[in-house]
């Protein structure tokens, strides 16, 4: 396995023996100072091992792309990308991570499993929508807003929905579920791994897929339409900022530091959209072109989360158990902690996806 360094070339992993005990960390700690700069001192670790997924909203592509993490929190950072979220769970239960950028859904099997994590804050809302063909399906706005109708036209049909145990496909489960339609009876999920669903639309393997909006961005310029889209579909964070209980009682000052770091780039995204997919575009190795129409297709990136979207997290509980992903029944306050990003962001409020452009904010992201 290979991780990305702080300015998002590849390195060798480093595996480390845990102590007993945990980690003996020790270091420089981020607290923020006037004018926006940031100053080290107290304890903190002596290193931060970060991971997302080949999303570009997940916000530590950015941070890999600029080594801002390093810079202001002045601990050396690793980054690594995983393939899902049930594989950053696997490494944060083998002790290898410290944070992590990751769906609800897995976060929450983790959780129920007894992996030591918490969701500390929002990364993006709203992320998921229903695919289908133009003409052969029509979107919610073209009936009138109503959900319920747009879900019953995939009766008998095929959806494709990320790996199981994914937030897409418990969404999928979930929504249609709303509609009074049950898996196997009245449509079909197939599970898919990888960037698949357009290809296996064309193919005519699928009538729909559930996505995130990065690849709905890609399947609306490809000429398919999003039937269903954002919270019209499930009113949720669709990811989050996850954290390693160690990390949140040892250091909480830093995990305070880092969501200082991690709402910078979360403005970053909104008002700089378009360089800060020119930015993440080499770390994912995909062009330009592409990681402009998937950011700007929505730039909802709010860290504080409200409670119509925490609470809509957790009515997809009784979907994860129906499916078995689930044993217990986790709650907020077993699986998140918000006291943090409530601290360094402010209360919550609704989230626009708009920010506007702030020249210290840019160079200190950038470094430029």
């Amino acid at each position: 396995m290979k991780t990305v360094g702080v300015r998002g070339e590849v390195a060798p992993w480093e595996r480390r023996r845990f102590l007993a005990s945990g980690l003996a960390l020790t270091g420089g700690l981020l607290l923020q100072g006037c004018g926006g700069e940031s100053r080290g001192t107290g304890a903190g670790p002596e290193r931060l091992r970060v991971a997302y997924q080949s999303a570009l909203a997940h916000r530590g592509i950015l941070l890999a792309a600029t080594g801002y993490a390093q810079r202001a929190l002045g601990v050396p950072v690793t980054f690594t990308l995983q393939a899902s979220g049930p594989a950053i769970s696997q490494m944060f239960a083998q002790g290898q991570l410290d944070v992590a950028y990751m769906g609800p859904v897995p976060a929450l099997i983790a959780i129920d499993k007894g992996v030591p994590i918490r969701m500390v804050a929002a990364n993006h809302w709203y992320g998921y929508s229903v695919v289908g063909r133009k003409g052969e399906v029509k979107t919610v706005a073209e009936l009138g807003g109503d959900r319920i109708a747009a879900a019953r036209q995939f009766q008998g049909k095929t959806i494709g929905a990320f790996a199981k145990g994914s937030s897409q496909d418990i969404i999928c489960r979930w929504f249609f579920a709303q509609a009074g339609m049950r898996e196997g009876r009245d449509y079909t999920i197939r599970n898919y791994q990888g960037p698949d669903a357009i290809n296996l639309m064309r193919a005519g393997a699928l009538d729909g897929f559930v996505e995130y909006f990065e690849n709905v961005a890609i399947a609306v310029r490809e000429g398919y339409d999003a039937v269903i889209r954002g919270e019209d579909l499930w009113p949720g964070i669709d990811n989050f900022v996850v954290v390693r209980q160690e990390l949140l009682e040892r250091y909480p000052a830093f995990v305070d530091a880092y969501l200082r770091v991690d709402a910078d780039v979360a403005r970053f995204a909104t008002a700089y959209p378009k360089d800060y997919a020119r930015l993440a575009a080499p770390v994912l190795k995909v062009t330009e072109a592409d990681a402009v129409t998937r950011i700007t297709f929505d730039t909802r990136f709010c860290p504080s989360p409200d409670d119509a979207s925490l609470a809509a997290v957790f009515e997809l509980v009784p979907a994860m158990k129906a499916a078995g992903y689930l044993t217990g029944e986790p709650t907020q306050e077993r699986a998140m902690d918000l006291s943090h990003v409530r601290r360094v962001v402010g209360p919550a409020r609704p989230c626009d996806g708009k920010a506007a452009p702030d020249a210290s904010l840019y160079h200190r992201v950038t470094g430029r």
